[in-house]
């Protein structure tokens, strides 16, 4: 099943950029089996902008996934480790490619009518 997640917009231009190669959640998507992660951009832009092609899933204490992806986290350790303030699972997500979209895409276009908190599950028709 493929998912969206709502990602903030530097997050975003680290990932175009190649600067931010792991997506962090605090929750794994347990019915994610597919390769794609569609991207939707936070306000101002407020659409789905590409897909990342993943390339596995991580899922380790919050301390050891630091440790395997702090130089492609295109974040700091201080802003991570208050992510993940008091929890003891951290879920990273390793982007081998990201595909951005000729035109960005409407949420009603992936059956949804509002963004996801995290994530979502979307339909498999894309």
């Amino acid at each position: 099943m493929k998912i969206l997640m709502s990602i903030h917009n530097e997050h975003i231009n680290n990932i175009k950029s190649g600067n931010k190669k792991f997506e962090f959640r605090k929750v794994e998507a347990k019915q994610f089996n597919d390769k794609e992660i569609f991207m939707y951009a936070t306000a101002p832009i407020s659409k789905v902008v590409g897909v990342a092609i993943i390339k596995k899933v991580h899922v380790d204490t919050p301390k050891n996934i630091w440790e395997f992806t702090k130089n492609f986290s295109g974040i700091d350790s201080s802003f991570y480790y208050s992510y993940y303030d008091k929890k003891e699972k951290a879920v990273a997500y390793e982007i081998e490619e990201y595909i951005e979209f000729d035109r960005p895409k409407d949420l009603l276009e992936f059956g949804l009518s509002c963004p996801p908190q995290s994530f979502a599950y979307i339909k498999n028709n894309f």
